[in-house]
């Protein structure tokens, strides 16, 4: 993958986001470009965090927060469906 200027890249987004009417705080951006580079750097492709017991792409997970695990779980019994015969769901 080429070298890409990061300042570009963050001047990229922070005006692509100020055209639909949406606000970015610059550094954040710049962390989170700089954890998206780490994740491609390392080349592993899944992040498992055995702790919370969850897995998911490492670009997924850079923005994933245990403090919010529970408020998923309590979704996922909601809209969850169980499983049937000759049908088995996620």
């Amino acid at each position: 993958m080429p070298q890409v200027n990061s300042q570009l890249e963050l001047n990229h987004i922070v005006d692509a986001a100020a055209r639909l009417g949406v606000r970015i705080d610059e550094t954040d951006a710049q962390q989170w470009l700089k954890a998206i580079a780490a994740a491609h750097d390392a080349g592993q492709q899944l992040t498992i965090d055995s702790e919370a017991g969850v897995f998911g792409l490492n670009v997924t997970m850079l923005d994933f927060d245990t403090r919010e695990l529970d408020h998923y779980r309590r979704l996922g019994a909601i809209v969850g469906i169980p499983n049937s015969e000759g049908v088995e769901t996620a």
